[in-house]
């Protein structure tokens, strides 16, 4: 029982971070900007620009992407929160296994939503390649890079500025 108490409480985290992710991506602006082309799409001239319409579409993509991912996190915390809260009425263990293990898939997957955020912005839809050298000294250490880069994206753009400063990146 203890262990979803503690789950819960993890829960109860999990969803303030939604939250802040609801804010970051602006949700509710989005869903706007999708209904706005939404209604382009159903004017008659809409087809006569082919590059005007794969834009919109391109557009309407990514948005669509964003607000999937968002929702799918939200019902993925709410049917977690809900056997939760079931299972502190009537506990069995193998549930509370899944439980506990679906509650930290959750997790790993708003980890990547909010890495996404950070990343996201005017040029989104781009793709980037990313190379980091260590230099000579660091040359017994490989891997210091990589936690180095890491570790500055989920701090977020100041320290990524502060690293390309100090690294070729």
């Amino acid at each position: 029982m203890l262990d979803l108490e503690e789950n819960k409480r993890f829960l109860l985290e999990l969803q303030n971070r939604l939250e802040e992710i609801y804010i970051a991506l602006q949700i509710s602006d989005l869903k706007k900007e999708l209904e706005e082309l939404q209604k382009q799409t159903l004017q008659e001239d809409f087809w006569e620009d082919t590059q005007k319409s794969s834009a919109i579409f391109s557009k309407m993509n990514v948005i669509q992407k964003k607000i999937k991912a968002y929702e799918n996190l939200k019902n993925e915390f709410e049917n977690l929160m809900e056997l939760n809260e079931l299972l502190l009425v009537e506990y069995e263990n193998d549930l509370a296994k899944d439980l506990i293990s679906n509650t930290q898939n959750l997790q790993k997957e708003l980890d990547d939503l909010e890495v996404q955020t950070l990343l996201s912005g005017k040029y989104d839809v781009n793709s980037a390649i990313v190379t980091i050298h260590p230099g000579a000294r660091a040359e017994r250490n490989r891997k210091i890079g990589l936690k180095c880069f890491i570790a500055c994206i989920q701090d977020g753009p100041v320290a990524m500025a502060i690293l390309s400063k100090n690294w070729i990146i």
